[in-house]
């Protein structure tokens, strides 16, 4: 299996394909890398990452005091910009988290703690709810609620869309029974939610998944029912007829768990798998008489200090992957 090789290290690079520019350091291979230190992964709480079609905006989410937020960073002029509070976040009264731009980059569907029709303004992770905003000839517009069917009293969260705009995400009452759901679009409007079931799903609880553009596979998060053990990742496959293969342990191959906050995506071209997790290098958390509280401050703002971050690896397994569970089945 392949273990994690972490390289930290600022060498720019230019194109990691034909279409896309990607910031950060170097293409990952079959170990992940720490994904844009410095531009993105600081030493806060970092997790989520989506991408616009055109390569030329990213969107991920931090923890910023209290509140939960989205970021954007746009490539200006040949060059990544620092990243701001996206235009339609950082309302303190709400959390806001897990963008996903759609396959057409003109919309942002996103978690948030903004409450649907029938709630009631609640404090902290009370509500959550998926709120889309469009973007506009002047930037983005205003959040407003996707409704009902996706929407309802209890929670939602984790978007992700396909090309024929099939809605993805997660519905709970509870933590414990969390469950991964579809809605088709039709005229417009997105169809009564189905669960998506998986052969070996009943032993799992399975969170914050992705569906591949094209529906060929999903990834989510996870653990086994009834514990709160830091998240493992998996890959299920489509096999037709709203039939689906079971669920395979991906941690292996990314080659580290996720924490209690996982989360797990795609670049636009499917290329490349981005996923968080919290890993600590030694030499920020090491403490010796005399050593100065600015420097304790200036280690504890890098990244790898003990926060989460997001990593990328290249996604060239899922198709032996796939492969593999074709031919079983």
């Amino acid at each position: 299996m392949k273990k994690l090789v972490i390289l930290f290290v600022i060498i720019p690079f230019f194109g990691l394909t034909q279409n896309i520019d990607y910031p950060g350091d170097i293409e990952p291979g079959d170990s992940a890398l720490l994904f844009a230190p410095d531009l993105i992964n600081t030493g806060l709480f970092t997790r989520d990452f989506s991408m616009s079609p055109d390569g030329q905006e990213i969107y991920f989410s931090i923890m910023a005091g209290r509140s939960a937020v989205i970021m954007v960073s746009k490539k200006e002029n040949g060059k990544w910009q620092e990243p701001v509070i996206a235009s339609f976040s950082g309302n303190q009264k709400y959390n806001d988290f897990e963008p996903h731009v759609s396959p057409d980059g003109n919309k942002i569907y996103f978690l948030t703690t903004r409450p649907t029709e029938g709630q009631d303004e609640k404090p902290g992770w009370q509500n959550q709810n998926i709120f889309m905003v469009e973007r506009t000839n002047n930037g983005w517009s205003e959040p407003h609620d996707v409704g009902a069917p996706i929407n309802t009293i209890n929670n939602e969260y984790y978007p992700s869309l396909t090309n024929s705009g099939k809605l993805y995400f997660n519905h709970s009452v509870q933590f414990a029974d969390v469950g991964i759901y579809c809605s088709e679009m039709k005229d417009e409007k997105f169809l009564e939610p189905q669960k998506i079931s998986f052969k070996n799903d009943s032993t799992l609880s399975l969170f914050n998944q992705t569906i591949s553009r094209d529906e060929d596979f999903i990834l989510a998060c996870g653990n086994e029912k009834g514990t709160r053990k830091p998240a493992r990742y998996y890959v299920a496959f489509n096999l037709g007829d709203n039939n689906w293969s079971d669920m395979y342990d991906l941690t292996e191959y990314l080659g580290h768990i996720g924490g209690r906050a996982a989360s797990i995506s795609l670049s636009p071209d499917g290329k490349y798998i981005f996923f968080c997790t919290i890993l600590t290098d030694e030499k920020l958390s090491k403490v010796y008489p005399g050593l100065k509280i600015s420097e304790i401050i200036e280690n504890n703002m890098k990244p790898q200090s003990g926060s989460s971050n997001i990593y990328w690896i290249k996604a060239d397994f899922i198709e032996e992957l796939k492969q593999n569970t074709l031919n079983n089945n």
